[in-house]
């Protein structure tokens, strides 16, 4: 098996229950993903507990993406993660941050503001897979989105295929916004059907040069994945995109349902086993280096 020489992480999180706020860790309220069996997850995650993880593993950087902090202070996730990587012992950890910001809310344009401040923010993600009020189809939502191209931000895009014409016509409409397709574009329906229908939602945001996809959140969609399992989804989006338009990211700890860390990469550099060298370091490295704009 063929390991890089240098990684990035470009999907993670951490979270500290006893000094931040967390309403969906903290609550027993179901989880519109997770149900309600997601003990595993209500722990700190820190970032000793990440660099505890990659262990030996060669990752030399990492993408945090928000995490569901309170939404009254979607900044205080930010400025706390900056602090974070500035401690000697998270060793730079995480090297770049996508932040939260509701296009709903009136004050998006100071909290994008605020976000600017932070250095190692590089982008804004707000899931809409299970958001309620259609955002896709809201004149507010629409209207105050535009208001990233301002602050040169990224925007990690997480919809279900069922989504793609409205998620579509959004990138389409702001052809300067560099767009993730978050989690391999959710392939979670994996009947006939729902494989074609993800398939097809993956050639049209291929289309547009402003998407690259993230490979990441094998553990959130099936809790009992076997290397052949995620083998077809990788290499259809390597298929599709290209490996100069895609990407790994661990998703953990969220994707420890599935297994360990390590269990995690190794899965991903079997599967790219056969890819050139050149091709291993666009999708492991250069790839989301470019696209979070990271010190590469």
């Amino acid at each position: 098996m063929l390991i890089p020489p240098r990684i990035v992480d470009a999907h993670h999180h951490l979270w500290d229950l006893g000094a931040n706020s967390y309403p969906w860790l903290t609550t027993r309220a179901p989880h519109p993903m997770f149900g309600e069996d997601y003990d595993i997850l209500r722990r700190n995650y820190l970032a000793e507990d990440y660099l505890a993880d990659i262990a030996d593993l060669p990752i030399a950087m990492s993408v945090h993406l928000q995490a569901d902090w309170d939404p009254a202070d979607p900044v205080g996730e930010s400025r706390w993660l900056g602090a974070v990587a500035e401690r000697p012992a998270a060793k730079g950890f995480p090297h770049g941050i996508v932040a939260y910001a509701d296009f709903f809310d009136e004050r998006v344009n100071r909290i994008l503001e605020r976000h600017a401040e932070i250095p190692r923010v590089r982008g804004v993600r707000q899931t809409l897979h299970h958001r309620k009020g259609q955002p896709l189809q809201n004149e507010t939502w629409l209207r105050n989105f535009g208001l990233l191209k301002k602050y040169g931000f990224s925007f990690d895009l997480q919809v279900y295929p069922r989504q793609a014409e409205h998620a579509l016509n959004l990138v389409d409409a702001h052809p300067d916004v560099q767009f993730v397709l978050s989690h391999c574009g959710l392939p979670q329906n994996r009947s006939g059907d729902g494989i074609e229908r993800w398939r097809n939602a993956l050639r049209e945001f291929s289309k547009r040069h402003n998407v690259v996809c993230k490979m990441s959140g094998f553990g959130m969609m099936n809790r009992s994945w076997q290397i052949d399992d995620i083998r077809p989804i990788i290499l259809d989006i390597i298929g599709v995109f290209g490996c100069g338009r895609c990407f790994f990211g661990s998703n953990f700890p969220v994707d420890r349902f599935a297994g360990s860390y390590k269990r995690t990469w190794l899965a991903f550099f079997e599967v790219t086993n056969g890819l050139s060298a050149s091709e291993r370091n666009a999708v492991f490295w250069a790839n989301p280096v470019r696209v979070y704009r990271l010190p590469g």
